[in-house]
């Protein structure tokens, strides 16, 4: 039983091992205590724990505070190291822009280059501590240590929170430590003080600007005491994109015209660059203008009137939707003209013509029965109404006088034209009607189909003279059956 701590702590290992990376950094400060115009060396060595042969890449996180470089130059720095051995490179560490003394953690940024030596690329982070001190003193400032706790993403229309850990890894006390955040949208001081071996958090609430552009920012955080920064860290941030259109709208109108200015605002943090649209039915498209001017969509089974548009963050954009009744107004007033004009212009009488009785005979049509119908629709009397009509010549009048509930006044026979008949009806009162019958005989049964001409009515009302038609009629078996 006391074996088995022994087997667990083999297992854990175990478990450690298979997550770790497939080399290790060691680092050998040569000098790192330096004044602000000289740099650090450090001996750096990689050690390749896989059985082929790899290749390293060296930076800095923390350009341009601070810079990295080989004497010799190398651009890039990189380091080849052979299966299962290490190799070592002298590396300087140049403060660019570091203008106090104190202690300094520069991360360094060991890659292995999957591109070149095959897997998935691997990266370690591990820190070059460099101590400015003043020429005349030559030591270097106490430890304390700033850890910066932070979530990478920013919303701008949200606060953003961060934790700062101070940590005093010293025997002395601190009296007014300025614990400065800062980055491209924010400054933020906070004063401590310190015990000896003391530690502590402090939390920071920043506003951005709503309309800050996404991308890349920088947060740096420094210890500063006595005119001298005991330590610096850096952590990149990340702007999200977001965007939000709001509009604000103001109506004017008139008697049958009304507008609207709708202002849109982008007050989202990117360039916004597409259709702006409103809600519209059919009817209303056909009296909608809009300046810019617009043009329907469909989608999603809704109608919309849009506009292309484009407007950078904070910018406006406005635009003018006209709707005016006012051709409608004209169409309905035309509308009930024509019809007014048809009605008080119209013949009075309606004329129609058909046709009953069909005799068929060896397979033809040999008699048939032709059916006049003279109706006053008009609110007058009307008088001398003349009727006249015409029988093609393949086809004569059957019987004597006895032609119908009206006589003809004449019967005249064309050569070309065929029979004409005239009727006369004296007076017709208004919505009274008259019908006209006659047969026709054909000289042979007429097998096709044939047609037999308007019949035509002539009469005179208030001095003006009148010609009405009636309609054609189609004449065969087929019209028979």
């Amino acid at each position: 039983m006391k074996k088995l701590p022994v087997i667990v702590f083999v297992l854990l290992l175990s478990a450690f091992f298979a997550h770790a990376y497939s080399f290790e950094v060691s680092l050998e400060p040569i000098d790192n205590v330096i004044t602000l115009d000289q740099k650090a060396k450090y001996q750096v060595t990689v050690e390749n724990t896989l059985n082929t042969p790899q290749v390293f890449n060296l930076k800095t996180l923390d350009y341009p505070l601070w810079e990295i470089s080989t004497d010799p130059i190398r651009n890039p720095i990189t380091l080849s190291v052979g299966a299962g051995s290490s190799e070592s490179i002298i590396l300087l560490v140049n403060p660019l822009k570091v203008g106090q003394i104190g202690a300094y953690d520069v991360n360094l940024l060991v890659k292995r280059q999957a591109a070149v030596s095959g897997g998935e690329d691997e990266a370690l982070t591990v820190p070059l501590r460099v101590n400015i001190a003043t020429p005349e003193a030559g030591e270097y400032v106490e430890t304390v240590i700033a850890t910066i706790t932070a979530e990478e993403a920013i919303n701008p229309l949200e606060p953003y929170s961060f934790k700062v850990k101070v940590d005093n890894q010293n025997a002395l006390t601190y009296e007014n430590i300025t614990v400065r955040a800062e980055s491209n949208n924010f400054l933020s001081e906070a004063v401590i003080s310190l015990g000896r071996k003391e530690k502590k958090t402090l939390e920071f609430t920043e506003t951005f600007d709503p309309q800050a552009p996404p991308g890349t920012d920088t947060l740096i955080v420094m210890l500063l005491f006595k005119n001298r920064t005991l330590d610096t860290k850096i952590k990149k941030l990340e702007i999200q994109p977001y965007q939000h259109i709001r509009d604000k709208t103001e109506s004017s109108g008139t008697f049958l015209r009304s507008s609207k200015t709708i202002t849109y605002v982008n007050e989202g943090n990117y360039p916004f660059k597409g259709d702006l649209k409103i809600p519209i039915n059919l009817l209303d498209s056909l009296f909608t203008s809009s300046q810019p001017k617009g043009h329907l969509v469909k989608k999603d089974g809704m109608r919309y009137l849009a506009v292309g548009a484009e407007m950078p963050p904070g910018g406006e954009f406005a635009w003018k939707v006209t709707k005016n009744y006012f051709a409608l107004v004209v169409l309905v007033i035309l509308a009930l003209l024509s019809v007014g004009l048809y009605f008080l212009f119209r013949a009075p009488v309606i004329l129609t013509k058909s046709f009953a009785n069909v005799v068929m005979r060896e397979g033809g049509v040999s008699e048939l029965k032709v059916i006049i119908n003279a109706k006053n629709r008009g609110k007058e009397k009307l008088h001398a109404i003349e009727v006249i009509d015409k029988i093609p010549n393949i086809a004569d009048l059957e019987g004597g006088l006895a032609l119908g509930t009206l006589h003809p006044i004449s019967i005249r026979k064309h050569e070309k034209k065929g029979t004409i008949i005239k009727w006369v009806i004296d007076d017709l009162e208004p919505n009274d009607e008259r019908v006209i019958t006659y047969k026709l005989k054909s000289h042979l049964p007429i097998l096709g189909q044939f047609t037999l001409s308007p019949s035509l009515v002539v009469f005179s009302h208030f001095d003006k003279k009148y010609i009405v038609r009636s309609n054609s009629i189609e004449v065969g078996p087929a019209a028979h059956f």
